[in-house]
């Protein structure tokens, strides 16, 4: 696959219709993720809520919740179906609120690995939609982003962008001979916030790298017993500086990893860099 990003072509519509034709709605709510409550919840109306985007709130609340059961608890089915439905009607509202994140969030805690061919061409739908989000036309003045606060916002005094999450996203779920026609189109966009928000992740992600192999460097380190136990958690808080809102939830839970190659090829990060170094020149600081 040609992946590449072009302004102002956000999701492919033709690959969300598909999504709907294949993903029925299934008989059954949903439970809460939490299994202790004296009594079991479920999420309801959730394709009536986001169609109409009555509660907004709602849905990203039910990705947040269940996003974080698949991560603690397991692939449950009812979480998966639901997921798949509810997709491409994510996908139609994917820039309101904090859908984006939440559900790139909930992909990876549901691909930890590769992406399922749910049906046949399902990898390639997906990569004509959900990163594309955000080369979409609202997104965008002239040949930069617009100057929304969402580019620029701080969470727990860690920079956060949707477009953190995407890269993030690309870098796991392309292929390594995909990778350098997408770095091609994403160096090809001259735009000053652009550029800085990417050179931004882009030092993130050197210093992620660098500590997974170095925990001792971390702020705060006491012993590799300690590390052992914490690290994600201790490596994304407190080094990278990439943090997307949720972002907690890919890295931390009950069968967390604790180095970047477990959650990322390591031959894509090397195409990663290789393609970088083809069109940035080497004193590029980053890091």
């Amino acid at each position: 696959m040609n992946f590449q990003w072009k302004l102002h072509l956000g999701p492919a519509h033709v690959a969300i219709e598909r999504m709907k034709l294949h993903f029925q709605r299934p008989h059954y709510d949903p439970r809460e993720a939490w299994f202790m409550a004296p009594t079991q919840r479920y999420f309801s109306d959730l394709h009536e809520t986001l169609t109409t985007k009555e509660d907004l709130q709602y849905i990203e609340n039910y990705l947040f919740d269940t996003g974080a059961g698949l991560k603690n608890f397991g692939r449950f089915d009812e979480w998966v179906e639901w997921f798949l439905f509810l997709l491409p009607y994510l996908l139609e509202h994917i820039l309101e609120g904090n859908l984006l994140c939440l559900t790139i969030n909930y992909f990876l805690n549901m691909y930890p690995d590769e992406v399922t061919e749910e049906y046949a061409g399902f990898r390639e739908d997906v990569l004509l939609t959900l990163p594309h989000a955000i080369m979409a036309t609202a997104l965008w003045e002239g040949n930069d982003l617009a100057k929304n606060p969402q580019w620029n916002y701080a969470w727990e005094g860690k920079a956060y962008s949707p477009l953190f999450a995407t890269m993030f996203f690309c870098l796991k779920y392309l292929k390594a001979d995909e990778i350098g026609s997408w770095v091609t189109s994403l160096t090809s966009t001259n735009g000053d916030l652009w550029k800085n928000l990417i050179f931004q992740w882009m030092k993130g992600l050197k210093t992620l790298a660098h500590l997974a192999e170095h925990p001792q460097e971390l702020p705060g380190f006491t012993n590799m017993e300690h590390w052992h136990a914490t690290g994600s958690v201790e490596l994304l808080l407190n080094a990278a500086g990439i943090n997307w809102n949720e972002s907690y939830l890919v890295f931390t839970g009950t069968t967390s990893k604790k180095t970047l190659s477990d959650y990322v090829p390591t031959e894509n990060i090397a195409t990663f860099w290789s393609a970088v170094e083809k069109h940035w020149p080497p004193d590029t600081k980053l890091g």
